[in-house]
């Protein structure tokens, strides 16, 4: 297995689009399909923003793909990506929120004004019983 399958392998294990990858690392969007070998200087951006990959796994397929995290993070990508991802699930929720919250409005009976002087149907009830 190449490089680049295990790079593909460890992207797709960790559900980061290559698009995504190439853009945290800084390199051109076609850099992982070209790619044949990896300088010192992409291993290290790979490190920083991929923190819990085994670099021996991916320059020389030994040993397992991830090393093992503190406290056994399984959103241990960067934190550049865990931000981006977190915003992205709080913007959908908010989205969806929203929507509930318009359709409780258009569902909610309308109101019928009551002048000052009157009483509920619950405080006649009670001065009846009571």
């Amino acid at each position: 297995m190449s490089i680049k399958e295990r790079l593909k392998e460890y992207l797709q294990e960790k559900g980061v689009k290559i698009a995504e990858f190439e853009r945290s690392i800084g390199v051109s969007p076609t850099y992982v399909y070209k790619m044949s070998s990896l300088g010192s200087e992409i291993l290290a951006k790979i490190k920083e923003e991929y923190s819990d990959i085994n670099l021996n796994w991916l320059i020389a397929g030994s040993g397992e793909m991830l090393v093992l995290q503190q406290e056994n993070n399984p959103y241990s990508v960067s934190k550049k990506t865990n931000k981006a991802r977190f915003e992205n699930k709080v913007e959908t929720a908010l989205e969806q929120i929203n929507k509930r919250l318009a359709q409780l409005e258009k569902s909610k009976p309308k109101k019928t004004s009551t002048s000052s002087g009157s009483t509920s149907k619950t405080q006649d009830s009670y001065r009846k019983t009571g």
